[in-house]
């Protein structure tokens, strides 16, 4: 809501929410970034008990997925949308590249895409 005018600002199903983000920069703004590819940024004086409710919510909502990140999500690096599961073979590929990564990655560039293609739950 609008401390101003206390006027609803977005109204999205919490189903929605790919994921939390705590932004580093400022002790006071989160991002709430959407499968469908929308980010909203707000400012809270309490901002991680705003999170966990959001978190909570959320899951609640049948999304099992939604996790806090400390940045946001690279979706350039999944290889497909973020309301749909990764099949068994990008899963098992992503895994495989963690342990040896391909020609010209290093392991932190594996972890991202592992991150970015395998579900949180």
């Amino acid at each position: 809501r609008d401390p101003a005018t206390y006027n609803v600002i977005t109204l999205r199903p919490l189903s929605m929410v790919a994921a939390l983000v705590r932004q580093l920069e400022n002790p006071q703004l989160l991002t709430i970034q959407y499968v469908d590819g929308e980010n909203r940024s707000y400012l809270s004086t309490d901002r991680d008990s705003l999170l966990a409710s959001m978190l909570d919510g959320s899951r609640a909502a049948g999304n099992p997925d939604v996790h806090v990140r400390m940045s946001m999500l690279e979706r350039g690096k999944r290889l497909g949308p973020l309301d749909q599961p990764m099949g068994e073979e990008v899963e098992s590929s992503s895994l495989k590249f963690l342990t040896n990564p391909p020609i010209g990655w290093d392991f932190a560039q594996a972890v991202s895409r592992f991150n970015a293609n395998v579900s949180y739950s």
